[in-house]
């Protein structure tokens, strides 16, 4: 996997001539980790990815977890709303994150997609992408995962977006062996 952690700037004209999806609202809702269609980590079906990631947070061997580890999981699956697991999994959350997550958590997210894009229906659409650049445009400030626009500028590293780019190419390249 190979991802450029750079910030990136990218004005929102070249976007529009590169034809790139800049956000994943929607026609493109579905590349979002707040699509819901499930996913199952640890034995434990979650309802987006979103909630998936959050209880990948949580090292079920840290002592620092008072409750049971695969509990926490389950409570974060039965969450209605990514947004409540992302806020669980947050700074002001009640997650105790695990001591390695900052070493371990781009491999995690891409584990994720891959699965999630293992759904047929999903996979064909990804693929209907193209080569298009997919960009996570996003109002909320996150430029680790994706993109923000000011001032006709979008700016962030594009985790997500790249991570997407990546699984889409791993499916091409399994097509094309087959």
């Amino acid at each position: 996997m190979t991802l450029d952690m750079s910030v990136k700037y990218v004005s929102v004209e070249e976007a529009e001539r590169t034809d790139a999806i800049a956000s994943f609202k929607g026609k493109y809702d579905y590349l979002s980790n707040f699509w819901f269609d499930k996913v199952v980590m640890y034995g434990i079906e979650f309802p987006t990815i979103e909630h998936a990631f959050v209880a990948a947070k949580i090292d079920p061997k840290d002592p620092r977890n008072t409750e049971n580890p695969y509990a926490q999981m389950r409570k974060i699956a039965a969450l209605k709303d990514p947004q409540q697991a992302k806020y669980a999994g947050g700074r002001r959350g009640w997650v105790i994150k695990r001591k390695d997550w900052h070493e371990v958590k781009l491999e995690l997210i891409l584990e994720l997609l891959r699965r999630k894009f293992t759904i047929p229906a999903l996979r064909e659409k990804l693929l209907a992408t193209g080569e298009r650049p997919l960009i996570e445009g996003n109002r909320h400030g996150d430029r680790l995962w994706g993109m923000v626009e000011e001032d006709g500028v979008l700016t962030g590293c594009n985790l997500l977006g790249q991570m997407l780019m990546i699984v889409r190419s791993e499916i091409r390249a399994e097509r094309a062996a087959v």
